[in-house]
């Protein structure tokens, strides 16, 4: 008996610690305990919650029987609804708990309150779209690089003038190319072949030490001019 007490107090204390918001219910679904983290989430006391069915804190509660029916545990990001009727987005791990001899004692639900990183992504998202918007209305011509100067964007200008100077277009070969395209050495194969020596020494100077680069080049148009 100490040693059961003994493992459900050490259980108890654990949950109660968590930083997550934790909800263990009964096989049927009505909510034996919550932890504390509850009520930051959901404006709801634990003692609030006990009884109710755990369907009430989602916004649809339709997810949770098509979850059950499905191998688990399960990780999934979904609305859930706080006191008032405010919704919010949560990342959700729901799990069964088995007993000993395999028998079912409940769900455990760990939920995550993430609202403020998807608004954040989303407002991340927003400006890069803006951002290459700008980038494509240009009339220049406008490549980008990671650090190590691989090329990663050419805007819409470029491709209006110089095309695609890929390897198969240039050697006629039918064969497609494998993989993303090689952007570095499309942009490479479209300076003229009298300033590539030059172009490549100074960009690569550029990159060693850190410094800004401004330099002038030919490009071949995709005319081939």
């Amino acid at each position: 008996q100490s040693r059961l007490e003994r493992s459900r107090a050490e259980f108890e204390a654990v949950f109660r610690a968590m930083q997550d918001t934790a909800v263990f219910t009964d096989p049927g679904g009505q909510v034996l305990f919550a932890n504390d983290a509850l009520q930051g989430s959901f404006g709801l006391r634990p003692p609030e919650l006990r009884g109710s069915p755990i369907a009430d804190l989602h916004a649809d509660p339709r997810l949770l029987p098509r979850l059950d029916a499905l191998p688990g545990p399960h990780l999934v990001t979904t609305l859930f609804r706080r006191r008032g009727g405010e919704t919010f987005y949560g990342e959700m791990q729901r799990s069964r708990v088995v007993g000993e001899s395999g028998e079912t004692l409940g769900q455990l639900e760990v939920i995550r309150d993430v609202s403020e990183r998807l608004q954040t992504d989303r407002a991340l998202r927003e400006s890069e779209r803006r951002y290459q918007g700008v980038l494509e209305g240009m009339p220049q011509i406008v490549f980008l690089t990671d650090a190590a100067g691989r090329v990663s964007y050419l805007n819409r200008r470029w491709r209006e003038y110089v095309g695609h100077q890929t390897g198969a277009a240039q050697t006629g070969s039918a064969q497609p190319e494998v993989g993303p395209p090689d952007w570095s050495a499309e942009m490479l194969r479209a300076v003229h072949p009298d300033d590539r020596a030059d172009f490549s020494h100074r960009w690569r100077d550029a990159l060693g030490s850190g410094r800004d680069l401004e330099t002038e080049y030919r490009l071949r148009s995709a005319s081939g001019a």
